[in-house]
């Protein structure tokens, strides 16, 4: 879970070893700049949850819109909203959150994060932006801020916690290091400063990207099972006896950033990694250069396509863009299983696909999880030149992806649009059940990827960078989008 999220949210992770894939929820305090540079997660390629109260929720998604020009309610698509009621402990998978209003300059929030670890609570205080208490109480005084609201800040200051996080920015608008000199918390972190006062250097501590603050330390055999049902996501309905082998052959591995963990044509052994933590880079070097091939994520997996083939060497080498952690699983094993499966003919095309959807959204920013989501259901289409893909008043619902070539857009037999590489089409017979409103004829030889209307909705409507890369789409390519003349949202509420 995010706790706000700054400016350089990618820095931040990767200094931490953390990509972008393992974040699966925000709490959001207020929509300042400093806090709120949300729109990374849209780019995600799950809706995350979004905690928060529902006036923060409905201004962050409104910041969103006129940042963008996309709809407001386009935004609130993307999240899974779970609202959080202020003094009062809400339940989130066993960790208990309670918010409190805090006093700035916009609706703020923070809250007290409590969760039981090995039979004893544990608990984070998050302030969140909030003026010096000194301040607050000349405020009550004057009728600004009621006692209650005062009291509930206050005895966040003195009480005990794990990890007491408060804003040392100081100045009006911000809170004083001095107001938690009485503090019994076991670790005091500051937000909002560069640099402690003196006199407090040997008191507290300060956030900066990278540091840790350790509760409770995973265990390994956390991350074997961790492992193990990454590969039953990556290959479903693994049986009892496979999943046994498999998971008796796991190891857990490190790197540091900067570390080669498979080198271009090494010859040893070929297993396979799935990442836990962290980012990694494909690097392939075409004898006179280092070719940048693609990102991989947590809950990727890579090196597969040297045990898919059976090969005894590396095509490509790959290194740890951060600090990463990495399930080796046995190579020789893997091939077994998918061999003796039948998997390795359909996990090929899917790689093959896949490895066309890197090269072509790479500079846009789907992630390496969404194009094999993609590539797992789609269908590789050669053209020809002067080619019908799709036939005006026709009911055929397909949708499709250029990878290369031109395709001329008519509707009445006047030309409306040229369609190239990373545009799509088809997506309105699709989506509204109604004839194909244009015809779609190819400039040329080329190449096109098939989605059939099901799995297309869903990826609409499940995967938020998706979702925004059609919509952007749709605005870039005004002559079409005036034909299709439809928002592109999906709404799941």
């Amino acid at each position: 879970m995010l706790l706000d999220c700054p400016p350089y949210l990618e820095y931040a992770l990767k200094a931490r070893g953390i990509s972008r894939n393992q974040v699966k929820s925000i709490f959001l305090s207020h929509i300042h700049d400093d806090h709120c540079n949300i729109f990374p997660l849209v780019m995600f390629h799950e809706r995350l949850k979004f905690l928060c109260t529902k006036e923060i929720f409905w201004m962050a998604c409104k910041k969103l819109s006129l940042m963008t020009m996309h709809d407001t309610e386009e935004f609130t698509s993307y999240f899974d909203f779970q609202e959080l009621i202020p003094n009062e402990a809400n339940d989130f998978y066993g960790m208990k959150i309670t918010p409190h209003y805090t006093v700035h300059s916009i609706p703020c929030i923070g809250a007290t994060f409590e969760m039981k670890c090995d039979g004893h609570n544990k608990s984070i205080v998050f302030v969140g932006d909030n003026k010096a208490l000194p301040e607050i109480e000349k405020m009550v005084e004057t009728g600004s801020v009621t006692k209650e609201k005062y009291q509930n800040i206050q005895r966040l200051y003195y009480e005990r916690f794990d990890i007491f996080a408060a804003d040392g920015g100081m100045g009006i608008l911000h809170g004083d290091p001095q107001d938690s000199i009485k503090s019994q918390s076991d670790l005091i972190v500051f937000m909002h400063l560069e640099n402690l006062p003196d006199k407090f250097n040997a008191s507290f501590t300060m956030a900066s990207p990278g540091k840790r603050f350790i509760l409770k330390e995973g265990s390994e055999v956390g991350q074997v099972i961790k492992t193990m049902h990454l590969l039953n996501h990556l290959y479903p309905k693994i049986s009892e006896q496979w999943q046994n082998s498999l998971l008796n052959n796991i190891e857990i591995t490190k790197y540091n950033a900067g570390d080669v963990i498979i080198k271009q044509g090494d010859t040893t052994k070929l297993d396979a990694f799935i990442i836990l933590s962290g980012n990694v880079c494909v690097l392939y070097h075409d004898g006179k250069k280092f070719n940048d091939l693609a990102i991989h994520q947590a809950g990727d997996i890579i090196g597969e396509m040297a045990v898919l083939n059976n090969f005894r060497k590396r095509r490509a080498s790959i290194i740890a863009e951060s600090p990463v952690m990495l399930g080796r699983v046995d190579g020789e094993i893997l091939y077994a299983f998918l061999k003796h499966e039948g998997r390795i003919e359909a996990n090929l095309k899917m790689l093959t696909i896949r490895t066309k959807l890197e090269q072509l959204f790479r500079t846009f920013g789907l992630s390496v999880i969404v194009n094999q989501q993609i590539a797992s259901v789609a269908t590789l289409i050669p053209v020809e030149n002067d080619q019908v893909i799709i036939k005006q008043n026709d009911t055929d619902q397909e949708f499709y992806i250029i990878l290369e070539g031109k395709f001329l857009v008519t509707k009445d037999g006047k030309e409306r649009a040229i369609l190239r590489e990373r545009e799509v089409f088809g997506e309105f017979g699709g989506l509204m059940n109604q004839p194909r409103n244009a015809t779609v004829t190819s400039l040329g030889a080329g190449e096109l990827i098939q989605l059939k209307k099901e799995d297309f909705v869903h990826f609409a409507k499940e995967i938020p960078s998706f979702n925004y890369y059609l919509n952007q789409l749709m605005r870039d390519r005004n002559e079409l989008a005036s034909i299709i003349n439809m928002p592109m949202h999906f709404p799941t509420k």
